[in-house]
C-alpha cells in the first residue's frame, strides 16, 4: 500500500478581493433612500375600504375620471399615440394618482376604470407590457400602469 499524499490546495480567494471585482465596485449598489425595495410577499398591496376612504381624504376632491381604452382601441393605435393618450391621462388625474402614491407607498400600480387593479411595493413585480396586453385581450380593457417618481428619475450628472 503506498502512503497517502497530502496535496496543499492553494487557498480560495474571495471574491471581494478580486481586483477585477474592486474596479467593478459594490456588487449591490444601495437604492435611492426615496425608494423602498422589498423582495417579500407582503410586497403587493391589498386595496380595501380603508385604503379607499384613506386614498379620499388625502385628496378629497380628486378621482379617477378616465375609463381604460378597449383592447381593439388600444391595439389600433400607434405606440406614440397611446403614450401619449396615457400622459393626458395621468395629467389629468395627478392629485389622485399622487394620493395613491402617498397612502399605499406603492411603487406602481395599475388602473381599471378608476379602480386600482394591482399595486405593489416591489418594482420587480411590475407587470410586463406583454403581461398587461394578455390581460386586456381577455378582458377588453387595457390596464393603465403608473410608477412612481423615484424610480423614473434619471441623473444627469
Amino acid at each position: 500500500m503506498e502512503p497517502k499524499r497530502h496535496v496543499r490546495l492553494p487557498a480560495p480567494r474571495h471574491p471581494r478581493r478580486s481586483p477585477r471585482m474592486d474596479e467593478l465596485g459594490p456588487p449591490h449598489p444601495t437604492p435611492p433612500p426615496v425608494c423602498v425595495v422589498v423582495t417579500s410577499p407582503r410586497a403587493f398591496i391589498t386595496i380595501d375600504d380603508a385604503v379607499r376612504r384613506r386614498i379620499a381624504a388625502a385628496a378629497p376632491d380628486a378621482r379617477f375620471d378616465d375609463e381604460n381604452l378597449s383592447f381593439a382601441a388600444c391595439a389600433a393605435m400607434t405606440p406614440a399615440e397611446r403614450s401619449r393618450q396615457h400622459v393626458e391621462v395621468a395629467d389629468r388625474n395627478r392629485a389622485w394618482i399622487d394620493a395613491v402614491f402617498q397612502v399605499t407607498d406603492a411603487t406602481w400600480f395599475t388602473v381599471v376604470d378608476g379602480e386600482i387593479a394591482s399595486a405593489s411595493r416591489d418594482p420587480s413585480s411590475m407587470p410586463a407590457d406583454a403581461e398587461r396586453w394578455e390581460e386586456g385581450e381577455r378582458t377588453d380593457k387595457v390596464s393603465y400602469l403608473f410608477i412612481a417618481q423615484c424610480l423614473t428619475h434619471v441623473d444627469e450628472s
